[in-house]
Protein backbone atom coordinates (compact mmCIF):
# COMPACT_ATOMS: atom_id res chain seq x y z
CA UNK A 1 0.00 0.00 0.00
CA UNK A 2 2.88 2.14 0.94
CA UNK A 3 4.34 1.48 -2.68
CA UNK A 4 1.23 2.36 -4.22
CA UNK A 5 1.03 5.82 -2.20
CA UNK A 6 4.49 6.64 -3.69
CA UNK A 7 3.90 5.72 -6.85
CA UNK A 8 0.71 7.66 -6.95
CA UNK A 9 2.70 10.83 -5.40
CA UNK A 10 5.77 11.03 -7.67
CA UNK A 11 3.57 10.79 -10.94
CA UNK A 12 0.96 13.63 -9.38
CA UNK A 13 4.98 15.72 -9.15
CA UNK A 14 5.91 14.80 -12.36
CA UNK A 15 2.78 15.66 -13.92
CA UNK A 16 2.63 18.47 -12.04
CA UNK A 17 6.37 19.41 -12.91
CA UNK A 18 5.35 18.74 -16.48
CA UNK A 19 2.20 20.94 -16.89
CA UNK A 20 4.40 23.61 -15.41
CA UNK A 21 6.67 23.23 -17.90
CA UNK A 22 4.12 23.48 -20.73
CA UNK A 23 3.00 26.46 -19.00
CA UNK A 24 6.26 28.15 -19.33
CA UNK A 25 6.52 27.53 -22.97
CA UNK A 26 3.19 28.21 -23.84
CA UNK A 27 2.65 31.50 -21.72
CA UNK A 28 3.34 34.79 -23.29
CA UNK A 29 6.16 36.30 -22.28
CA UNK A 30 5.98 38.41 -19.69
CA UNK A 31 7.14 42.35 -20.45
CA UNK A 32 10.76 42.29 -19.07
CA UNK A 33 11.23 39.65 -21.49
CA UNK A 34 9.41 40.65 -24.34
CA UNK A 35 11.81 43.99 -23.71
CA UNK A 36 14.83 41.85 -24.04
CA UNK A 37 13.60 40.32 -26.72
CA UNK A 38 12.55 42.96 -28.68
CA UNK A 39 15.79 44.86 -27.59
CA UNK A 40 17.71 41.88 -28.86
CA UNK A 41 15.77 41.94 -32.16
CA UNK A 42 16.96 45.73 -32.81
CA UNK A 43 20.57 45.20 -32.10
CA UNK A 44 20.69 42.62 -34.49
CA UNK A 45 18.62 44.40 -36.94
CA UNK A 46 20.91 47.48 -36.38
CA UNK A 47 24.04 45.15 -37.19
CA UNK A 48 22.16 44.10 -40.38
CA UNK A 49 21.30 47.31 -41.13
CA UNK A 50 25.16 48.80 -41.32
CA UNK A 51 26.27 45.36 -42.37
CA UNK A 52 24.14 46.12 -45.36
CA UNK A 53 25.12 50.19 -45.62
CA UNK A 54 28.75 49.13 -45.63
CA UNK A 55 28.10 47.22 -48.70
CA UNK A 56 26.04 49.48 -50.52
CA UNK A 57 29.04 51.69 -50.64
CA UNK A 58 30.78 49.68 -51.73
CA UNK A 59 29.06 48.98 -54.70
CA UNK A 60 29.30 50.88 -57.69
CA UNK A 61 25.85 50.66 -59.76
CA UNK A 62 26.78 52.94 -62.59
CA UNK A 63 29.93 50.02 -63.44
CA UNK A 64 26.83 48.09 -64.83
CA UNK A 65 26.61 50.04 -67.34
CA UNK A 66 30.09 50.69 -68.55
CA UNK A 67 30.61 48.72 -71.75
CA UNK A 68 34.67 49.05 -70.90
CA UNK A 69 36.38 49.08 -67.59
CA UNK A 70 38.02 51.92 -66.18
CA UNK A 71 41.52 52.49 -66.27
CA UNK A 72 43.70 51.72 -62.88
CA UNK A 73 44.65 56.12 -62.85
CA UNK A 74 41.06 57.57 -63.72
CA UNK A 75 40.67 60.05 -61.26
CA UNK A 76 37.48 60.34 -58.45
CA UNK A 77 34.31 61.22 -59.72
CA UNK A 78 33.67 65.17 -58.92
CA UNK A 79 36.84 66.34 -59.85
CA UNK A 80 35.48 67.71 -62.95
CA UNK A 81 38.05 70.96 -62.48
CA UNK A 82 41.25 68.65 -63.55
CA UNK A 83 41.76 65.63 -66.58
CA UNK A 84 39.74 62.76 -66.04
CA UNK A 85 42.92 60.43 -66.57
CA UNK A 86 46.42 62.14 -65.35
CA UNK A 87 48.39 60.80 -68.56
CA UNK A 88 48.31 63.57 -71.71
CA UNK A 89 45.73 63.53 -74.36
CA UNK A 90 45.75 61.30 -76.98
CA UNK A 91 47.60 63.15 -80.37
CA UNK A 92 44.53 62.88 -82.78
CA UNK A 93 45.59 63.92 -86.65
CA UNK A 94 43.13 66.75 -88.30
CA UNK A 95 40.15 64.52 -90.02
CA UNK A 96 41.02 61.55 -88.57
CA UNK A 97 38.17 59.09 -89.93
CA UNK A 98 38.50 56.06 -87.26
CA UNK A 99 37.76 58.25 -84.53
CA UNK A 100 34.67 57.41 -82.34
CA UNK A 101 33.25 58.77 -79.36
CA UNK A 102 30.85 56.59 -77.39
CA UNK A 103 28.89 57.97 -74.18
CA UNK A 104 27.50 55.73 -71.58
CA UNK A 105 24.84 57.79 -70.17
CA UNK A 106 23.71 55.63 -66.89
CA UNK A 107 28.02 54.34 -66.48
CA UNK A 108 28.61 58.24 -66.69
CA UNK A 109 31.88 57.88 -69.01
CA UNK A 110 32.78 59.17 -72.47
CA UNK A 111 35.22 57.03 -74.07
CA UNK A 112 37.63 58.38 -76.79
CA UNK A 113 38.22 55.20 -79.45
CA UNK A 114 40.33 54.32 -82.28
CA UNK A 115 38.94 51.47 -84.48
CA UNK A 116 37.32 50.01 -81.67
CA UNK A 117 40.14 50.88 -78.73
CA UNK A 118 39.53 52.91 -75.96
CA UNK A 119 42.42 55.84 -76.07
CA UNK A 120 41.40 58.00 -73.54
CA UNK A 121 37.95 57.41 -70.40
CA UNK A 122 35.84 60.72 -69.68
CA UNK A 123 34.14 61.10 -66.36
CA UNK A 124 30.86 62.37 -67.85
CA UNK A 125 26.99 63.20 -66.62
CA UNK A 126 24.56 60.88 -68.23
CA UNK A 127 22.39 64.28 -67.40
CA UNK A 128 18.52 63.89 -66.25
CA UNK A 129 16.64 61.13 -65.92
CA UNK A 130 12.43 60.83 -65.60
CA UNK A 131 10.82 58.01 -65.48
CA UNK A 132 13.96 55.87 -65.65
CA UNK A 133 14.59 57.35 -69.09
CA UNK A 134 17.07 59.83 -69.94
CA UNK A 135 16.07 63.08 -71.21
CA UNK A 136 19.76 63.15 -72.63
CA UNK A 137 19.47 62.42 -76.76
CA UNK A 138 20.78 59.81 -78.01
CA UNK A 139 22.01 57.89 -81.33
CA UNK A 140 24.69 57.99 -83.86
CA UNK A 141 25.86 61.32 -84.77
CA UNK A 142 28.21 62.83 -87.14
CA UNK A 143 30.40 65.96 -86.75
CA UNK A 144 30.00 67.90 -89.37
CA UNK A 145 32.72 70.47 -90.89
CA UNK A 146 32.57 73.99 -90.34
CA UNK A 147 30.89 74.92 -87.27
CA UNK A 148 32.69 76.56 -85.42
CA UNK A 149 35.42 75.89 -82.39
CA UNK A 150 32.93 76.80 -79.99
CA UNK A 151 28.98 76.82 -78.80
CA UNK A 152 27.37 78.09 -75.74
CA UNK A 153 23.45 77.55 -74.82
CA UNK A 154 22.59 80.71 -73.60
CA UNK A 155 19.38 79.37 -71.73
CA UNK A 156 21.41 76.78 -70.08
CA UNK A 157 24.54 79.83 -69.33
CA UNK A 158 26.73 76.68 -70.41
CA UNK A 159 29.34 76.00 -73.27
CA UNK A 160 32.49 74.89 -74.48
CA UNK A 161 35.45 75.33 -77.07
Amino acid sequence: MKKNIIIGVTSIVLAFGAIIGLAKVCAPKSDVSQEAATTQTKAKTKKINKTKKKQTKKVDNGALYRPYSDPKDLRKAGTWKKKSEPKKYPKIKPYEKDLTLRVSLKGNRTYLLRKGKVLYTMLSTGGIYKKGKSLTPTGTFRIQNGRGDSFFNYNLGEGAN
